[in-house]
């Protein structure tokens, strides 16, 4: 815990559109520094806050409550990490990766210390609600999609920036808890009707593009030319076929699929199919073409039949 302590609010500035472009903290309120703000930046301030609100339009820039610091807490780790946040969305928030004009390189000791604070932050069910919703409404305008979309563009043009992400990547998948937690709100979503008639409808638009499926297609044979990455695809399928339940979810898969194709589509009810007996009756077959085809099997109903 270090610098001011609490109580006090950290706040942010925006220009009427809801994305954070500044981040600081307040004793006193939010109203008074917002007045503040607004005098220096009148008086013609060079800070960059200041040369931002005179673009934006001074009278039109809104402060907002992000976060209130407990007393004894630390006000400047709080707004510390409020910048880090805020720059999910807008990258140049504050124009400084640490709060109060710190420059020092930031050590791996550091990193664990912040990543420590965030996550004791979004434990807070307050907290994390209150910025659930600034940041969903933030990204709901095309026009911070667009901002995150061109920022995340620059990150991944630069080789270090994808080094570094790649490796995060694969640390992260080898904490099996890491994996659990992906996994459970991984079905936590595909348990939502709606999200599911989503992900189908986005799915059908991109593959409707043919260069999408030239440019998937491209890849997956790159991919495959690759020693490492076929090994890598036969290692994952030997682990998931030496593991009985998916073996068994595979089976019964294939069962169903039968039970489709012999008896649902061609409205047959089997009394030894279990899929039949917990499927509900179905007639779309009309006599005249189940009379034709009992007397007309094709030799693979014929087979499936007996």
């Amino acid at each position: 815990m270090s610098g001011r302590l609490g109580p006090g609010v950290i706040y942010g500035l925006h220009g009427g559109d809801g994305v954070i472009r500044y981040v600081g903290q307040s004793k006193a309120g939010i109203a008074g520094r917002l007045s503040g703000h607004r005098g220096t930046a009148r008086a013609g301030s060079t800070q960059p806050v200041h040369t931002w609100m005179r673009e934006a339009g001074i009278e039109s820039v809104v402060a907002v409550t992000l976060h209130e610091v407990p007393e004894g807490a630390s006000m400047d780790d709080a707004e510390a990490e409020w910048i880090a946040r805020s720059r999910a969305e807008y990258p140049d928030v504050n124009l400084n990766t640490v709060a109060r004009s710190t420059t020092r390189e930031v050590t791996a000791v550091e990193r664990a210390r912040r990543s420590a604070r965030a996550k004791a932050m979004w434990a807070d069910p307050e907290a994390k609600e209150k910025l659930t919703k600034a940041i969903g409404e933030a990204m709901s305008r095309p026009e911070s999609r667009e901002r995150v979309s061109e920022a995340s563009k620059a990150m991944w043009a630069d080789p270090e920036a994808r080094a570094r992400q790649s490796e995060a990547a694969r640390a992260n998948w080898t904490a099996p808890e890491y994996r659990a937690r992906i996994s459970e709100a991984s079905k936590a979503l595909w348990t939502d009707p709606e999200h599911r008639a989503r992900m189908r409808e986005a799915a059908r638009a991109q593959m409707a593009d043919p260069a999408v499926r030239a440019r998937l297609s491209e890849a997956s044979k790159a991919n495959w030319t690759a020693p490492e990455y076929r090994a890598r695809i036969s290692e994952s399928a030997k682990a998931q076929w030496a593991d009985p339940e998916f073996r068994a979810r595979v089976d019964e898969a294939l069962e169903r699929g039968r039970h489709t194709r012999w008896h649902t589509n061609r409205g047959i009810r089997k009394p030894g199919c279990e899929f039949c007996q917990k499927s509900p009756s179905r007639s779309a077959e009309s006599p005249q073409a189940r009379e034709s085809r009992l007397h007309n099997p094709t030799p693979e109903e014929d087979h499936h039949e007996g």
